[in-house]
């Protein structure tokens, strides 16, 4: 086992060892975590390699192992069936408006994808990605993408915070209002955490083996942190399912 990868599973057990979690508290991420072990979705052939026949186990066994920008940020996992999800209040070609009606709302802006704006490395002669503005880019490994997000604000009691460009910065063909043709896909969904102090942006994106999905996290103060994982993680754990609740 990697270094990081001690680094991660032992802060978690300190946190949950100790009843103190950063963002939601212990007995709500505990919630969550009872709530997934419940929800059963075949693993299949991949039960060997996560050492549980649960898909939305090994999903959030495997983010935590494996995707957290900070360790502390696996408090923020969830059963989406939990939360309380955001109303679409506004929305057209350009943005949407998500509000959870007690004075927290996610507006999000995007833009078509110029390449003259930007710095692009390609894998050897073809049109594959390896980098846009210096970041592995998701929903764009193997074509140019067509949208991008441009701005997000979050508004609390009708102050506006604003998130930063590196929150999104690399997030390309995402399903803004519309709806894939593989039920897996869905537009950008925000909820709230139980205690209502913490709100999620979801975005599905990409297509085929470019396909990825994941969450930007917010509290009342702004912007926390983000978790996104790719086409070969969830092929991996069996995500790419109608029934997938994600984390």
């Amino acid at each position: 086992m990697s270094e990081r990868k001690k680094s991660i599973l032992n802060v978690a057990f300190l946190l949950l060892l100790n009843g103190v979690c950063l963002g939601q508290l212990q007995d709500e991420y505990v919630i969550h975590l009872k709530s997934i072990e419940d929800e059963k979705a075949s693993l299949k052939e991949n039960a060997l390699l996560f050492h549980t026949t649960n898909a939305n186990l090994a999903l959030f066994q495997e983010v935590i192992r494996e995707q957290l920008e900070d360790p502390s940020h696996f408090q923020f996992l969830c059963n989406r069936k939990l939360l309380k999800r955001f109303s679409l209040v506004e929305s057209d070609s350009t943005h949407i408006r998500l509000s959870n009606n007690n004075g927290v709302e996610l507006k999000i802006w995007r833009k078509r994808f110029r390449k003259e704006e930007h710095v692009i490395i390609l894998i050897d002669d073809t049109y594959c990605c390896s980098t846009i503005d210096s970041l592995p880019p998701f929903g764009a490994n193997y074509a140019m993408p067509t949208f991008e997000i441009s701005k997000i604000e979050l508004s609390v009691n009708g102050e506006i915070l604003s998130v930063p460009k590196e929150a999104f910065s690399n997030l390309y063909n995402y399903y803004f209002i519309d709806k894939g043709e593989h039920p897996f896909f869905r537009p950008m969904e925000a909820y709230e955490s139980i205690n209502g102090e913490f709100f999620y942006l979801y975005i599905y994106g990409g297509y085929a083996a470019d396909t990825y999905f994941g969450k930007l996290i917010f509290s009342k103060e702004g912007y926390i942190g983000k978790i996104f994982v790719d086409y070969d993680f969830l092929l991996n754990t069996r995500s790419l399912r109608d029934d997938f609740i994600g984390f």
